[in-house]
């Protein structure tokens, strides 16, 4: 399962693949990504890619954001047309496309106002980041402190600490 460093790599390397770049077309592969508002971002461009616990924000210079979780198998890829099955692509400027794989489809898409995103956090729960700002033990024992379970299942609760999972907490 993608974990907040898998994450952040592929935030990173989306930012480096789509920052400035104009969404042309949009080709849903999967029927779960249909109905999405792709209107709204076809004829923007990408501001920024940034990583908010275990999800990819693509924030676009209209107002709104690509939210990706890639959940246990997703990932983003360039170049989808060798043999990776995309549930959705993304063309960029009419030649780079980004394809979201995800083999076992649990992956989710959202499109929200850019406005809106920490309260959508918020709904779901979402605790604090653990990284990239220094956490000193007083701020993990402000998160732990009092948990009766094993500590491994305490860290990996999402409302305490966001994008850890099985693999950064052992």
């Amino acid at each position: 399962m993608p974990e907040i460093a898998e994450v952040e790599i592929m935030a990173r390397q989306l930012h480096r693949w789509i920052r400035g770049k104009m969404l042309v077309a949009v080709e849903p592969q999967d029927k779960a990504f249909v109905g999405l508002a792709w209107d709204t971002l076809i004829g923007h461009s990408v501001r920024s890619v940034a990583r908010r616990g275990k999800y990819a924000l693509a924030h676009f210079d209209d107002g709104h954001t690509l939210v990706i979780h890639y959940r246990m198998t997703g990932k983003t890829v360039l170049d989808p047309g060798r043999g990776r099955r995309a549930r959705v692509r993304l063309v960029f400027g009419g030649t780079d496309v980004v394809a979201f794989v995800d083999p076992r489809r649990f992956g989710t898409l959202d499109i929200l106002l850019t406005s809106a995103l920490d309260g959508w956090f918020t709904d779901k729960r979402l605790g604090p980041e653990p990284w990239p700002e220094f956490r000193l033990a007083s701020w993990w024992c402000e998160r732990l402190g009092g948990v009766r379970s094993p500590i491994k299942v305490a860290m990996m609760r999402q409302d305490r600490v966001a994008g850890l999972g099985n693999i950064a907490v052992t």
